[in-house]
């Protein structure tokens, strides 16, 4: 029950402060993912399951995503185009918490793979959202320790989590779900 109120609380903060960055240099980079629920969402969900279906392999898994965020971080910024940009942010919200909802569980490369895409696609869309008062050196790794940071709560979360909690991930993965669907319709 814990979870849910954090993941309410968190979802609450971000509609009170809107999405995008805040500050500039490293500042702007952390608040991006963190304070944009579409990222928020999507890279919690993607650390919780793996944290719970490869609990030795969801570090790698993680790395993989915030690498693909970093790629993708420079061709935002860069000016190179990545079509469906937002359909896909917003969808891999709706991904990953059918992942959980689902229970099911994928072999950990195809689920390193799916990562690598999602996460170049968000990445992307910060670096075409840096602000422009920031360098691309401090922004960067900004972004890629704020989703380090929502990685860390998400396998916190399914560490802490029992085998018999597996409802509740359900729960929680209904809900990210939800979320995602929000993002479609708002």
């Amino acid at each position: 029950m814990r979870v849910l109120l954090v993941i309410l609380f968190m979802g609450l903060a971000q509609m009170l402060y809107g999405h995008g960055s805040h500050g500039s240099g490293v500042m702007a980079g952390v608040t991006h993912p963190i304070l944009g629920i579409d990222h928020l969402l999507a890279i919690f969900a993607m650390a919780l399951y793996a944290k719970i279906k490869y609990p030795e392999g969801a570090w790698p898994v993680a790395f993989s995503f915030v690498a693909a965020m970093v790629v993708g971080g420079l061709l935002g910024i860069n000016g190179s185009p990545l079509p469906l940009e937002e359909t896909v942010i917003k969808g891999s919200v709706i991904v990953y918490g059918l992942l959980l909802v689902s229970g099911i569980k994928i072999p950990v490369k195809a689920y390193a793979l799916i990562g690598v895409v999602i996460g170049l696609f968000h990445g992307h869309a910060h670096g075409v959202e840096m602000p422009d008062s920031t360098e691309p050196y401090k922004y960067i790794p900004g972004f890629a320790v704020g989703a380090i940071i929502i990685s860390a709560f998400g396998e916190f979360v399914g560490r802490h989590m029992a085998a018999d909690e597996v409802v509740r991930a359900r729960v929680i993965g209904g809900l990210i779900v939800l979320g995602g669907i929000w993002q479609f319709v708002r």
